[in-house]
């Protein structure tokens, strides 16, 4: 008997931890989201010579933070410097009905962002009145 006890007090505990961990994370799932990261490597020529001839090429590699923009917003149709002082960027989108949605990329001065359109379905929306 205080075995199953101590059995269903732990897994409730795991249970109580699990969910608040993912409520934590919830406000990340709306709208555009962080998804992974790419690493992207490739040759280019930087600069020229004292003779004024292109560089050899230099390999170049880059490590970016993928945010997923759902592909229903539309296209990408501004951007604009966010109000916060962590340098936050906003993009702006245009969807087929004109309707304009935004995406807060957080400190893309610091950290190198790939914003890509990720495919979407069952796109539902209500329209309420206040």
């Amino acid at each position: 008997m205080k075995r199953s006890f101590v059995v269903t007090l732990i897994a409730l505990g795991a249970a109580a931890f699990g969910g608040g961990a993912l409520a934590a994370d919830a406000g990340a799932w709306i709208g555009a989201t962080r998804s992974h990261r790419s690493f992207e490597h490739y040759d280019m020529s930087v600069g020229v010579t004292a003779g004024q001839q292109a560089r050899r090429a230099t390999r170049i590699d880059e490590d970016r933070e993928v945010v997923l923009v759902p592909a229903h917003y539309g296209t990408l149709a501004g951007m604009t410097p966010g109000d916060d002082t962590t340098g936050s960027t906003v993009l702006w989108f245009r969807d087929a009905d004109g309707a304009i949605r935004n995406v807060v990329v957080p400190g893309p001065a610091q950290q190198p962002y790939k914003i890509q359109m990720g495919p979407t379905s069952r796109y539902e929306a209500e329209i309420r009145e206040r």
